[in-house]
């Protein structure tokens, strides 16, 4: 996922360095699924909360992957994915339709993850994984799902 040009700036507080995995954010369990990412400290909407690193590999290369259960791909952008496994952090970022951050364009190897809104210290860092079977195991499980009401659920025929 890409940030449009009439999106508001990123905010950063801290160099590219200290964001490959934060201490600003720390693995606990969570509601959604197993463990999840949650903030230490607030964080401001648009503010950076972490840079999401790995291998970019090709549509093929990713559809092989998560053909073997491969479930950290993230999308670059048509024919790039970016395997985020060997990111100690990234791994615990779960799918939420009522998304908390959304990965933003960085450069071609890597992309922030960026908040949408103001965090409070405590609060889960989720994205909406944007994808149709997504919706459907969400709303078996996650009784705060959006379900039918997700709009993109809904343009995709995920209900």
């Amino acid at each position: 996922m890409t940030s449009d040009e009439s999106d508001p700036p990123r905010l950063q507080r801290l160099p590219d360095e200290a964001l490959i995995d934060p201490a600003d954010l720390v693995v606990g369990r969570s509601a959604i699924a197993g463990e999840g990412l949650f903030t230490a400290r607030p964080f401001r909407a648009r503010e950076v909360l972490m840079i999401l690193t790995g291998e970019v590999i090709d549509a093929a290369e990713c559809a092989r992957r998560e053909a073997a259960g491969n479930v950290y791909i993230y999308w670059i952008d048509d024919d790039r994915y970016l395997d985020g496994a060997p990111t100690r952090l990234a791994r615990f970022v779960n799918h939420a339709c009522a998304a908390t951050a959304i990965p933003e364009g960085r450069d071609d190897r890597s992309l922030y993850l960026v908040a949408l809104r103001d965090l409070a210290a405590g609060e889960e860092v989720a994205i909406d994984y944007d994808f149709p079977e997504i919706y459907r195991r969400c709303r078996a499980v996650n009784p705060a799902c959006l379900g039918e009401a997700c709009a993109v659920a809904r343009a995709q025929g995920g209900f």
